[in-house]
């Protein structure tokens, strides 16, 4: 499971900062790079002695990850628009 969550939050991360960068966004990119570096520590560490069940289950982190990362940066970017307004 910690290979599950680390993944997802590696992938979670690395979309949202380019979401960020590409809008923009310089306090939440420099934010996310601490995380992300965090994040990929972990998954270092565990795909260092990992086999093929370790690499599906950093997979489907990494797609739940991906898809999670684009719906909740969209609906943040529109929220923050709105109070900005």
């Amino acid at each position: 499971m910690l290979l599950f969550f680390s993944a997802y939050a590696t992938v979670f991360l690395l979309v949202f900062q380019q979401q960020n960068v590409i809008h923009r966004q310089f306090v939440w990119a420099g934010l996310t790079s601490v995380l992300i570096t965090m994040s990929q520590f972990v998954v270092i560490k565990g795909i260092a002695s990992g086999g093929v069940l370790e690499m599906v289950t950093m997979a489907a982190g990494g797609v739940l990850g991906v898809l999670s990362s684009m719906l909740l940066h969209k609906r943040l970017l529109g929220w923050y628009r709105q109070q900005t307004n």
